[in-house]
């Protein structure tokens, strides 16, 4: 399987992901939130075959991506200059009590 035990966000903008190469990977995320965490009620798993890009809403929790095979490419596409002022992340063991797991 495959633990998540982080996530981020980037509140002030969207993203797009577009693959390379046809690699299937898994994506997590959860709905955007006002306060600090997600809601564990909104965590999901998607498989993603290779062939779609994934466009995300701004906030939307994200961990991205688990090949499933060796490894998968991405390019991304956002419209940050200094992404370290537009990212929270968050360890969701020490702030939750929490993680979850992807079984393929």
């Amino acid at each position: 399987g495959f633990v998540c035990s982080t996530l981020e966000r980037h509140p002030g903008e969207t993203q797009t992901f577009i693959p390379i190469g046809s690699m299937s990977s898994i994506v997590a995320v959860a709905c955007p939130s006002d306060g600090p965490t997600p809601d564990p009620d909104t965590f999901r798993g998607f498989l993603l075959d290779g062939t779609k890009g994934l466009t995300l809403h701004r906030g939307t929790w994200v961990r991205h991506f688990y090949p499933i095979s060796d490894h998968s490419d991405y390019v991304v596409i956002t419209g940050r200059r200094t992404p370290q002022d537009d990212v929270d992340n968050l360890d969701l063991a020490s702030s939750m009590g929490i993680q979850f797991e992807f079984v393929v």
